[in-house]
């Protein structure tokens, strides 16, 4: 499988803690992260995993969340 990893950019003094999601199943190619703030910044990244084996992360990418009421 795959572990999300994700954390908050914007609006805190230095960057928060990396929180991560698992996806079990490898050929699941969407994950929804529902704990997420509005409008906020949040990097986040992909590392593939089998048992306890962990491979490299991905690149990071950053992408903010939108605010209330915004299409």
């Amino acid at each position: 499988g795959y572990r999300v990893l994700y954390r908050q950019t914007s609006g805190l003094p230095s960057p928060g803690p990396w929180q991560t999601q698992d996806v079990k199943v490898p050929s699941e190619r969407s994950v929804i992260l529902s704990s997420l703030k509005k409008g906020i910044v949040y990097e986040i990244k992909v590392r593939p995993y089998f048992n306890e084996f962990q491979g490299m992360d991905s690149e990071s990418k950053t992408a903010r969340t939108t605010e209330e009421g915004e299409k």
